[in-house]
Protein backbone atom coordinates (compact mmCIF):
# COMPACT_ATOMS: atom_id res chain seq x y z
CA UNK A 1 0.00 0.00 0.00
CA UNK A 2 2.88 2.38 0.74
CA UNK A 3 4.25 2.30 -2.80
CA UNK A 4 0.72 2.65 -4.20
CA UNK A 5 0.22 5.70 -1.98
CA UNK A 6 3.49 7.21 -3.23
CA UNK A 7 2.45 6.59 -6.85
CA UNK A 8 -0.83 8.40 -6.24
CA UNK A 9 1.13 11.32 -4.77
CA UNK A 10 3.55 11.37 -7.70
CA UNK A 11 0.71 11.18 -10.24
CA UNK A 12 -0.97 14.16 -8.57
CA UNK A 13 2.17 16.29 -8.06
CA UNK A 14 2.01 15.90 -4.27
CA UNK A 15 5.38 16.17 -2.57
CA UNK A 16 5.72 13.71 0.29
CA UNK A 17 7.48 14.61 3.54
CA UNK A 18 7.98 11.53 5.70
CA UNK A 19 9.93 10.79 8.86
CA UNK A 20 10.73 8.02 11.29
CA UNK A 21 9.66 9.26 14.74
CA UNK A 22 11.74 8.62 17.84
CA UNK A 23 10.92 6.27 20.67
CA UNK A 24 12.07 7.37 24.12
CA UNK A 25 15.90 7.18 24.20
CA UNK A 26 15.84 4.48 26.91
CA UNK A 27 13.47 2.36 24.82
CA UNK A 28 15.60 2.86 21.70
CA UNK A 29 18.71 1.83 23.62
CA UNK A 30 16.97 -1.32 24.86
CA UNK A 31 15.62 -2.17 21.40
CA UNK A 32 19.11 -1.83 19.94
CA UNK A 33 20.48 -4.08 22.71
CA UNK A 34 17.84 -6.67 21.80
CA UNK A 35 18.96 -6.64 18.16
CA UNK A 36 16.45 -4.29 16.55
CA UNK A 37 19.15 -2.14 14.93
CA UNK A 38 18.96 -3.95 11.56
CA UNK A 39 15.17 -3.54 11.54
CA UNK A 40 15.49 0.21 12.05
CA UNK A 41 18.21 0.34 9.38
CA UNK A 42 16.27 -1.60 6.75
CA UNK A 43 13.07 0.34 7.42
CA UNK A 44 14.89 3.66 7.09
CA UNK A 45 16.65 2.51 3.92
CA UNK A 46 13.33 1.43 2.39
CA UNK A 47 11.62 4.69 3.28
CA UNK A 48 14.53 6.79 2.05
CA UNK A 49 14.57 4.90 -1.26
CA UNK A 50 10.83 4.89 -1.90
CA UNK A 51 10.17 8.45 -0.76
CA UNK A 52 13.23 9.67 -2.66
CA UNK A 53 12.12 7.86 -5.82
CA UNK A 54 8.76 9.62 -5.50
CA UNK A 55 10.56 12.97 -5.32
CA UNK A 56 9.82 13.42 -1.63
CA UNK A 57 11.80 14.06 1.51
CA UNK A 58 12.51 11.44 4.19
CA UNK A 59 14.28 12.08 7.50
CA UNK A 60 15.31 9.60 10.15
CA UNK A 61 14.49 11.06 13.55
CA UNK A 62 14.84 7.76 15.43
CA UNK A 63 17.27 9.47 17.78
CA UNK A 64 15.82 12.49 19.57
CA UNK A 65 19.14 14.34 19.13
CA UNK A 66 18.67 14.25 15.35
CA UNK A 67 16.15 17.11 15.55
CA UNK A 68 17.57 18.76 18.70
CA UNK A 69 14.71 17.32 20.74
CA UNK A 70 14.49 16.95 24.50
CA UNK A 71 15.02 13.39 25.81
CA UNK A 72 12.56 14.27 28.60
CA UNK A 73 9.98 15.52 26.08
CA UNK A 74 7.96 12.31 25.98
CA UNK A 75 4.50 11.57 27.30
CA UNK A 76 5.43 7.88 27.59
CA UNK A 77 7.85 5.53 25.83
CA UNK A 78 6.67 6.35 22.30
CA UNK A 79 4.58 9.53 22.33
CA UNK A 80 6.43 12.82 22.17
CA UNK A 81 5.17 16.00 23.78
CA UNK A 82 4.04 18.89 21.54
CA UNK A 83 7.32 20.76 22.07
CA UNK A 84 9.32 17.86 20.60
CA UNK A 85 6.77 17.47 17.84
CA UNK A 86 7.18 21.08 16.84
CA UNK A 87 10.99 20.79 16.81
CA UNK A 88 10.77 17.67 14.66
CA UNK A 89 8.35 19.18 12.13
CA UNK A 90 10.34 22.43 11.93
CA UNK A 91 13.50 20.41 11.22
CA UNK A 92 11.67 18.34 8.58
CA UNK A 93 10.36 21.44 6.82
CA UNK A 94 13.40 23.70 7.25
CA UNK A 95 14.12 23.68 3.51
CA UNK A 96 10.49 23.73 2.37
CA UNK A 97 9.85 26.20 -0.42
CA UNK A 98 6.27 27.01 -1.29
CA UNK A 99 5.64 26.98 -5.02
CA UNK A 100 2.79 28.74 -6.72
Amino acid sequence: YWEEFLKICTDNDIEVYAFMPPPHPMILERLIELGAGPIFDSTNEYLELTVGNAGGIFKDYTEVDSFDGDPDGFQDQVHILPENGELMIRKLLENFQKTE
